[in-house]
């Protein structure tokens, strides 16, 4: 469906918020829309209890932790030079980092702060 607008007509998606685990991003002047999945990412505590949030592409895994009440660690206050916030990661996240190789980080096992989600992940939170 196509709505009047004073310039032309845009089509109705356009005028949608985002919806069922979906965010729109425009691309360029002819308003041509894309739809991209928003990120969840699943953070399991030591017990074993899983939490499923939503994240922003580029959050750092401490910030989505700290803006969803989950409990991580970051004594050095997420600057990555400790290793409080030290978790287990699968999925669609950044690579390592300098920092987190300065600090012996490898594979799956890598710092909390330092980690950005690009997509679905999965953290297994350490003690």
């Amino acid at each position: 469906m196509n709505l009047a607008r004073g310039d032309g007509e845009i089509d109705a998606m356009e005028n949608l918020f985002a919806a069922d685990g979906y965010a729109k991003a425009f691309d360029g002047k002819e308003r041509r829309h894309t739809i991209q999945p928003v990120p969840k990412v699943t953070f399991t505590d030591p017990a074993g209890q899983k939490k499923v949030v939503e994240a922003e592409s580029g959050q750092t895994l401490l910030a989505i932790a700290t803006d969803h009440d989950i409990p991580m660690e970051h004594a050095c206050g997420g600057n990555g030079f400790c290793t409080t916030c030290l978790c287990h990661v699968r999925g669609d996240v950044s690579a390592v980092n300098d920092r987190e190789e300065a600090m012996g980080m490898e594979g799956e096992e890598r710092l909390g702060c330092q980690v950005t989600v690009q997509g679905d992940a999965e953290v297994d939170l350490m003690g």
